[in-house]
């Protein structure tokens, strides 16, 4: 993938529904390394989380009732954990 029209097209196929995972080279250049690293660990708890997330909601509405969590925490945790 070199243009933004391939890496457009790369995504909408990466957001439709399918049975088998999907794969998507994107060249970086050497020194963003870091963040590729950043991305897969991501990615990996976001597979990880993800059968669990009904529980994980549920036990942060409650720390979240109980004070025990400061309100901007959860808004944050959603948006990685939800589609």
């Amino acid at each position: 993938m070199e243009t933004e029209t391939q890496f457009q097209d790369a995504l909408q196929s990466a957001l439709r529904p399918r049975r088998r995972p999907l794969v998507i080279d994107i060249p970086m250049p050497q020194d963003s390394v870091p963040f590729a690293g950043l991305s897969f660990a991501l990615a990996e708890l976001d597979y990880l989380l993800r059968p669990m997330r009904a529980r994980f909601v549920a036990s942060m509405l409650r720390a979240l009732l109980t004070g025990a969590l400061a309100p901007r925490i959860p808004r944050m945790l959603l948006r990685m954990v939800l589609p």
